[in-house]
């Protein structure tokens, strides 16, 4: 990522997220903070106004699914890395993944859940993670690593998407081989949205443009599009001519100078226009 992409998703980001942790996660996933020379704690800090102070219920939640494995749906972060995200020191986070890791009542209702999800799909043969054996006709091979539970929520999500388009769905999410919790999460979102615009992310997913992939996930997971970095270029660019054409006033290639400045606008509205 281009330091000129990380600036305008920065400023995306900032106005409409207020430093939302899911959305600081993505983030650092992406390589944000990395792209703009900071770390996650001095992006949320600089860049998006802060941390959003939570309960400590709430905190505590949040690091469990912080620190949680990938293939129990978390996102697999350290208690550093969590830190970071949730703007709380590391022996603050410490102290919550033990407590998390500790109560008995979450592992009895972790188990409760397994085996009430086994005992309703008691007929379908499973691997030993839980999820259905690879077939040659499995239509959902990126749930192999998922826990039962796991493969159960997102089968109720695909259930909520017409039959004909589900291959499609299933399509993108193989390719992009997410966490349990962010491919459940876009398959909800999928079924939530209206068929045509359903069918523009499948659109923008099946695409040999790099970045009509990338914008295809960002529209499913109802993330802040990625920009263009030709936008970014062009508005510097803006920038440097209206001041050169300033720069000698009464010059008559000033003139000429400020008459770009049109041209450019409209290349940024149209550039800004592909991807809206």
């Amino acid at each position: 990522m281009s330091p000129e992409d990380a600036e305008e998703y920065t400023q995306a980001l900032g106005q409409a997220l207020g430093g939302g942790w899911r959305q600081v996660e993505w983030g650092q996933r992406m390589g944000v903070p990395q792209a703009l020379g900071l770390s996650t704690a001095d992006w949320v800090k600089g860049r998006l106004g802060g941390y959003v102070r939570q309960a400590v219920p709430e905190r505590r939640a949040a690091v469990a699914e912080l620190t949680a494995p990938v293939d129990e749906g978390g996102s697999g972060l350290s208690t550093r890395q969590a830190a970071e995200v949730l703007g709380v020191d590391h022996a603050t986070i410490a102290r919550d993944a033990s407590v998390a890791n500790a109560t008995d009542e979450d592992k009895t209702s972790g188990v409760a859940r397994d085996a009430s999800v086994a005992n309703a799909t008691n007929d379908t043969p499973h691997s030993e993670n839980g999820a259905p054996p690879a077939t040659a006709d499995d239509p959902y091979p990126f749930m192999q690593a998922w826990k039962p539970y796991h493969v159960a929520e997102a089968g109720e999500a695909l259930e909520k998407i017409p039959e004909a388009e589900r291959p499609k769905a299933a399509a993108m999410l193989e390719a992009w081989r997410l966490p349990a919790k962010d491919a459940i999460e876009i398959t909800r979102n999928l079924a939530d949205l209206p068929p045509v615009e359903r069918e523009r992310v499948f659109t923008l997913a099946s695409s040999d443009d790099s970045r009509e992939r990338s914008l295809a996930l960002t529209e499913a997971a109802k993330r802040p599009p990625m920009p263009d970095p030709r936008v970014a270029l062009l508005r510097d660019a803006r920038t440097a001519v209206s001041k050169a054409a300033r720069l000698f006033s009464d010059d008559p290639h000033s003139a000429d100078l400020a008459a770009i400045l049109p041209r450019i606008d409209a290349a940024i509205a149209a550039l800004r226009g592909k991807v809206t």
